[in-house]
């Protein structure tokens, strides 16, 4: 039907062994055909496969490519690739990162992307080839910075070697550890804080410097009524430029908060840390005349709490309009319970003192250095380790041994002997705080009751202890001894209540144990003139 007289046909064949179809020559008249004619159909038939699997694996590379595209456009790392120093192309996060378009980075020498400062090394690390990981300050195209973290590699490019690099921008890290670092930075200074307000205006600069805001004020609570507290404005402030700011602390001075009023008094009301993003128009902002006439805008409160009590609220306020950070005020919430453990610990030392001075009715006091006597500090340090329990706080126990007494007594007298017990007694006072229990339990031996710190303060005890001492035989003065202490220390846990009596017999061993060990070593023996 088709007038087909002569027919000559190859198979189409895959790789796989399997047929596509045929490739065929048709004549409609009558045909002889050679081994030629076969093998140059058979040759067209290869052409025709080569070219079908060339297709299909320029499909396959094109839908791969489209694969890697995506990949690298949903990788939270910017990816970029250079050759000679130049861009030619970049994942969707490298151009957000540096605020281009993906099109206009192509072409763009890589050291744009950082602070001309940098641009040397990193022109260096294009040329040589350099592999491996470092940081760099990066430059966005509005000429903003921030820190970035970069890692190149070399690697084939079809027939050409690219350089591969993965980025990080580093800003929100930074933040963190810089939230880490205000953590442990108030924490230190709230356990050495002498007093409240030292522990509040350490806080203040270190807060308000951190945040780069120019103000920083303290309200405290004033709960003669505890129906009723009110907070009062403090003399502890953040003010680097006082005269700009002059303005808003005159109209914060006289100022006495009622729970909910103002900035301070909703943080007093909740318990929780407010922001504010502008205080100039913010209706509930109380001072906003004074706020416009000093140029502030943002701010934020939180609350110092002992338990659910409010005792102070700290306030900062930026030249900027700001945003809400909540981070920021989950990390001064901790900030604040951290100031709280002060008021707490001032508070014990308050009760401390009152007993002490009930003790002291009860001639408990060592008449030589004026310190607790033995049981003075039983009756202290029991009320110190009930204030522990209920607080959940550790506390150090340490025993102290003035060595060498015996020999300064035989050989210089007992005279020489009670200044060498006064000397160590002073040095025990400047070391430790108002806050802890110093006694001299008899003879030449001491304790120390020292509440709301653990085993990470042992070290530093001895360490000022130490000072103290070489200070002393440092000194100026006539005396043929030189002072030496010998300490041994515990920790009280509330988690495993014990009595004062049993951590005063463990630190006195871990005194002795520490003689013995010091004596094993080579320790000096009194000489000539005994030691002490």
């Amino acid at each position: 039907d088709l007038g087909v007289e002569a027919y000559l046909g190859v198979p189409l064949i895959t790789p796989d062994g399997d047929v596509l179809g045929a490739l065929c020559a048709i004549d409609g008249a009558p045909h002889c055909w050679s081994d030629d004619d076969l093998q140059v159909l058979s040759d067209l038939s290869a052409i025709v496969m080569s070219e079908v699997r060339l297709r299909e694996a320029s499909r396959e590379l094109a839908a791969s490519n489209e694969r890697l595209r995506r990949l690298a456009d949903a990788a939270f790392e910017g990816i970029a690739v250079s050759e000679r120093g130049r861009i030619v192309d970049g994942n969707e996060a490298f151009a957000q990162m540096f605020g281009y378009e993906p099109h206009e980075m192509i072409g763009l020498p890589a050291q744009v992307f950082v602070h001309p400062s940098e641009h040397t090394r990193i022109v260096n690390h294009q040329s040589t080839g350099f592999e491996g990981v470092y940081q760099t300050t990066g430059q966005r195209r509005d000429g903003t910075t921030f820190p970035l973290e970069v890692r190149g590699r070399m690697v084939p490019w079809g027939d050409r070697t690219v350089r591969i690099t993965a980025m990080n921008d580093l800003t929100e890290r930074v933040r963190q550890m810089k939230f880490v670092e205000l953590l442990r930075a108030t924490a230190t200074e709230a356990n050495e804080a002498r007093s409240v307000d030292d522990a509040l205006q350490a806080c203040l600069e270190r807060v308000a410097e951190a945040m780069h805001w120019p103000v920083g004020h303290v309200h405290l609570v004033e709960a003669s009524d505890p129906d009723a507290p009110l907070l009062v404005a403090s003399d502890l402030w953040h003010l680097p430029d006082p005269g700009r700011f002059e303005p808003f602390r005159a109209a914060t001075t006289p100022l006495v908060l009622a729970p909910g009023a103002g900035l301070a008094g909703q943080v007093l009301a909740s318990g929780q840390a407010r922001w504010t993003t502008d205080v100039q128009t913010d209706p509930s902002f109380l001072r906003q005349d004074s706020a416009r006439a000093c140029g502030l805008h943002g701010g934020f409160a939180f609350p110092v709490l002992v338990g659910p009590e409010v005792v102070a609220v700290l306030e900062f306020y930026s030249s900027h309009v700001e945003a809400p950070d909540q981070p920021l005020l989950a990390v001064m919430a901790n900030v604040g319970t951290q100031l709280g453990r002060v008021v707490e610990r001032e508070r014990t030392h308050a009760l401390l003192e009152q007993r002490a001075a009930e003790i002291q009715a009860l001639s408990l006091r060592d008449e030589l250095t004026g310190l607790h006597n033995r049981r003075g500090f039983l009756e202290l340090a029991r009320q110190g380790v009930r204030l522990a329990d209920r607080s959940l706080r550790p506390a150090l126990v340490l025993f102290i041994d003035l060595n060498g007494m015996k020999p300064i007594n035989d050989r210089f007298g007992h005279e020489e002997g009670d200044r060498a017990l006064r000397a160590a007694a002073a040095a025990l006072r400047a070391t430790f705080r108002d806050s802890d229990v110093v006694a001299r339990l008899g003879g030449d031996e001491f304790a120390v009751f020292a509440p709301d710190v653990g085993p990470d303060h042992e070290d530093f005890f001895r360490d000022r202890l130490q000072a103290h001492v070489a200070a002393f035989n440092d000194s100026p003065g006539d005396r043929p001894w030189r002072l030496s202490l010998s300490t041994g220390v515990t920790t009280y846990d509330p988690r495993e209540r014990r009595p004062i009596e049993a951590m005063l017999e463990e630190a006195d061993a871990r005194m002795y144990e520490a003689k013995r060990l010091r004596a094993r070593l080579g320790g000096s023996s009194p000489g000539r003139s005994g030691s002490a």
